[in-house]
């Protein structure tokens, strides 16, 4: 929707089309199933409040024989490993350990702790690659990596990536094609302008998040059940009460807004509040405006060609 976003944009690193590159060496070739899981961890890190009890995480990806050790037993309760050793202190962050729980005992996946005094398991997914993650003690929680070349906003992105990840995983336009998700802050002295062809409205802050809210609702995988079976085709299911997918949306809105100080917000494209027919805009752009920054947030729908 902007013209040449630049080094700025961050996606997913699931993204279909244009993945936001690893942030750190050794993991470009992590899989959409190990994806979510080092992004749930560095979540986890990042919305740790200051002064909890300190943990570090190390991820690395091992060939299929490295599953196999001869050591290695089968994981009976993940859940308790890692509320031992990732203590949190809200419900979002409640829900994002049982997120985590859930993602790396899932279906097609087999998983495997390695004695030792961290908490080290072993990942193994149908694409038959093996996701190491050691989870040991630390002074503090260590914060996720930043991306190296934007310098302080490197973890800002990193952040932002890893939610958008988490809801690309849990959100899909139909079977084969998820929701995506591009975001980007730029000094307001910057040219680039927003598409003139656009018809660009004013909304509040609210609204943006029931345009979230509503992604959510209508593009949950767990909730496609309650929406066929809804009478009305366009009245989607409600979140479920403190859903992990809820807190995510909050935390992309709440990270933009704080970033910016936002004064003006504005939208163009496709407004999710019924599903858009195939030949109708399928991008909702949402622009942050505030006096010295813009964010712009684009959530895509699109459908893949046949």
């Amino acid at each position: 929707m902007w013209f040449d976003r630049g080094v700025e944009q961050t996606t997913s690193y699931t993204d279909p089309w244009n993945p936001q590159p690893a942030p750190v060496d050794g993991l470009a070739g992590a899989t959409v199933m190990q994806w979510p899981v080092i992004a749930a961890v560095w979540l986890l890190a990042a919305w740790a409040p200051y002064g909890m009890p300190g943990w570090r995480a190390r991820f690395a990806l091992d060939d299929d024989a490295d599953f196999d050790f001869a050591d290695a037993a089968e994981v009976d309760d993940v859940a308790a490993l890692l509320r031992d050793a990732v203590p949190v202190t809200d419900e979002r962050g409640e829900r994002l350990r049982d997120y985590l729980a859930e993602k790396l005992t899932g279906q097609y996946t087999e998983l495997r702790r390695v004695p030792g005094d961290d908490l080290t398991l072993v990942f193994r997914d149908q694409a038959e690659g093996a996701l190491r993650l050691t989870i040991a003690t630390a002074g503090a929680v260590e914060p996720p990596p930043a991306i190296g070349a934007d310098g302080p906003d490197g973890g800002l992105r990193t952040r932002l990536a890893c939610v958008m990840t988490l809801l690309s995983d849990m959100l899909w336009v139909d079977d084969s094609n998820p929701v995506t998700f591009a975001a980007s802050i730029r000094s307001n002295t910057d040219e680039r302008k927003p598409d003139p062809e656009l018809q660009w409205r004013p909304i509040s802050e609210q609204e943006a998040w029931e345009a979230l809210e509503n992604t959510a609702r209508a593009s949950l995988d767990e909730l496609a059940d309650a929406y066929d079976a809804s009478p009305d085709e366009d009245t989607w299911p409600p979140l479920p009460a403190g859903h992990i997918a809820a807190h995510l949306c909050r935390d992309l809105l709440g990270t933009l807004v704080e970033q910016v100080r936002v004064t003006r917000v504005v939208t163009a494209g496709y407004w999710p509040d019924v599903w858009a027919d195939d030949d109708e805009e399928t991008i909702c752009s949402i622009v942050f405006e505030g006096y010295h920054l813009t964010a712009v947030l684009d959530i895509d729908f699109s459908r893949s060609e046949e």
